[in-house]
Order: structure tokens, then sequence, then C-alpha cells
């Protein structure tokens, strides 16, 4: 059988020492079984002996048999179908699933049960085996005979437990395997598995009835959840009256985007972008300046070195001259020059005045001799004496 995931399934079935039963083992197909056979082969008895008593522990004959007679109780099925004094029995039933890991999980579910001919009652006790397999890692039989009570709870360990009613036995299932709500839902189960065990169900199945029990096998509804379901409901109402504003809001933003906003938004871009190209174009423009600038810097930044350098050169030169003018000037050879210079200046001064004195002259004769001729005796002797003064102002003085 390949289990579902999260749910357990019938993997095996098994009676052991019951009615005509030694060990009968029953085998699932996907958590189904299919029983087969004449009448009086016995398929009514494996059923009435496993579904659902193994999942209920309740030995009533009108539990047990599926037809509801009551002619035959459990005690006939231990010890009143052979001739024996006294009889121990087992029924069981293991589950299987697979984890959140993929693990295979099994679960054994079982009553045993000893009978004696002198006493009416039957005794019973139940067990829960996990991670156990009947008839592999867990034996009910030693030899032909079926194991006690003591002995199977020291065969189980820690892997299972061993129950002392009914109750607790299907409180511990309805844990393991069902997970009802509570022992009613788990008793609706039960009975709706004794509905669909009768035989002939075709003839005599009452849908009304099936209904109401599937319908009574609901869970109740919680009065929390009630409340919180209707408070739900309430804040639903308010918040699609709050979704219906926030459409209406969103459309008058729509229209109010499409008529209006994404003009301004464009035009308010178209500018901004505007400026942001003449601010780019401004940027570019200083930066050419700027190259320019550098280049410029750069080569007056050169001249000037080479200026610095030459007029070093320059300085140099100079304090050169100036120290060989320092040595000529201070030499003896220098003095003879000075004086040289002295006489060559007197020399010019007397040339100078003479020629000066000989214009005179020169001048002086010809105004005499004009006076002789034309000229007027009042203006002429002053004329001459003012170009005599001059000539006498421009003669050199000794």
């Amino acid at each position: 059988m390949s289990p579902g995931a999260n749910r357990w399934r019938p993997r095996r079935a098994g009676i052991i020492n019951l009615y005509e039963y030694a060990n009968q083992v029953f085998d699932f197909a996907g958590g189904r079984l299919l029983l087969r056979g004449h009448n009086t082969s016995g398929k009514t008895k494996a059923l009435e002996l496993l579904l659902p008593f193994c999942l209920d522990g309740d030995i009533r004959p009108t539990k047990l048999d599926p037809f509801a007679s009551g002619a035959k109780d459990m005690r006939w099925n231990l010890v009143g179908c052979i001739d024996r004094e006294q009889r121990d029995g087992y029924v069981w039933l293991e589950f299987e699933r697979l984890d959140e890991a993929g693990a295979t999980r099994r679960l054994t579910a079982g009553i045993g049960m000893h009978a004696n001919r002198g006493l009416p009652k039957v005794t019973r006790w139940y067990f829960v085996a996990r991670e156990r397999s009947v008839g592999g890692d867990l034996q009910l039989l030693r030899g032909d005979n079926p194991i006690g009570k003591a002995e199977l709870a020291a065969a189980l360990g820690d892997d299972g437990e061993v129950l002392d009613s009914p109750r607790d036995y299907r409180a511990r299932l309805n844990d393991l395997l069902f997970g009802f709500s509570g022992e009613e839902q788990y008793q609706t189960m039960l009975r709706l598995m004794l509905d669909l065990r009768r035989p002939h169900l075709s003839k005599t199945l009452d849908p009304d009835g099936v209904a109401e029990q599937l319908s009574a096998g609901l869970p109740e509804i919680d009065d929390g959840l009630m409340r919180r379901l209707a408070g739900g409901l309430e804040q639903l109402e308010t918040l699609e009256r709050g979704l219906a504003r926030l459409r209406d809001v969103r459309e008058r933003v729509r229209r109010f985007h499409q008529r209006t906003y994404s003009a301004y938004v464009r035009a308010v871009v178209r500018e901004r972008a505007d400026d942001l190209r003449r601010a780019q174009t401004t940027v570019e423009s200083a930066a050419e300046q700027l190259r320019a600038t550098r280049v410029t810097l750069e080569s007056e930044r050169e001249r000037a070195e080479r200026a610095s350098a030459e007029r070093d050169v320059a300085e140099a030169e100079v304090e050169r001259l100036s120290a060989e003018e320092r040595a000529l000037t201070s030499s003896a050879a220098w003095s003879s020059v000075a004086e040289v210079e002295a006489l060559r200046g007197q020399a010019a001064a007397q040339r100078n005045a003479a020629t000066a004195t000989r214009a005179a002259r020169v001048l002086q004769q010809r105004l005499i001799s004009g006076r002789k001729t034309s000229t007027p005796p009042t203006t002429t002797p002053l004329r001459a004496q003012t170009k005599i003064a001059l000539f006498q102002s421009a003669s050199p003085k000794h």
C-alpha cells in the first residue's frame, strides 16, 4: 500500500484464535479490503470481528452482528463455537501513513480477549503499538497459543501501551488516528460504520438517515468562532464600504491626473529640462574656458619661468659688469681718461665760444653796414643789440 501524505490508512488486519480463525491476516490495497466467497465462508464473521469492533471494543451482540440479531455474542466466538473450556484471542488493525519528511509511520491497534466456559464474562484488554508490525517485531502468539496481557505489555515496552477500558481505548485512537473534537463525534463515526455494514444495504439504505448521520458526525460549531465570524462579516462590510470609497477616490485621482496634472507635470518637466540643458551648456562652456585658461596659465607659467631665468642671467651679467665698472673706475687708467674727457670738454667749450664770438662780430659788422644804408636809425641798433645779446648768452662761460 502507498499511504497518503498525512492520512492514516488501513494496511493490514488480523484475527487470532477467534471463531474458526487460527491466525488470519487480511491485506488492504490503498486502504480498501474486498471480501469475496460463497455463503457461510466467513465473510460476515470477519467483518463482525474487525470493523467497527477493532475501533470500538464494545462486545454487545447488537453491535457485533451485522444483522443486529443478538443471537451470538463474543463469548460464543471464543468458547461457544468449539469444544474448549477457555480460550484467548486477538483482533488487530495496522495503519500506515507518510510523515512530512516522507518516512513511513505505522500504528497498530488491537483487542485481546479471554473467555471461560464456566464464566459469563469476557475479559478484555486493549493495546496500541507504535512502529510495530504484528507477525514481525510484535508476536501475539507463543507457539500456537496467544500471549496474555502481562506478556503483551512486556513485549510492547516503550513502543506502546496497554489499556483497560474501551473508553480509554477509543480516546487514544481518536487522539492518534482521527482527531475528532470529542467522544460524541467518534461514536457518530462508529454508528455510521454500523449502518454501512448492514447486509443488502442498497435495499434498505435510507438517504435521509445517512445524511442525518453525516451531519451528526460533523463537529459542533464553536460559539466563539461564530462570534468571530459575525464580527468578521461586519468588518468585511466596513472594508467593502472603505474599498468603494477608495475606488471612487482612485477614479477621481485618475481623471484629475489625465485631465490636469499630467499636462502640468509635462510642462514642469519640459521647463526643468530646458533649465537643465542651459545649465549643461553653461557647464560645458565654463569647462571649455577652464581648459583654455589652464592652457594659457601653463603657457604664462612657462614664460614666467623663462623670464625668471633670463632675469637671473641679466642680473648675473649686471653684477659682472658692475664689478668690472668698479674695477675700471678704481684703476689708474680711469683717472687719465677722466682728465682727457675734461680737457675735451674745455676744448669744445672754447671752440663754441670762438664760434659765437666770430658770429657776433660778423653780425655786428652787418649791422653796422646796414645802418649806413636803409635801416631806420631807431630800430636797427636795437635789433642788432638783441642778436648780439643772444649770441653772447649762447656762449659758454669759463
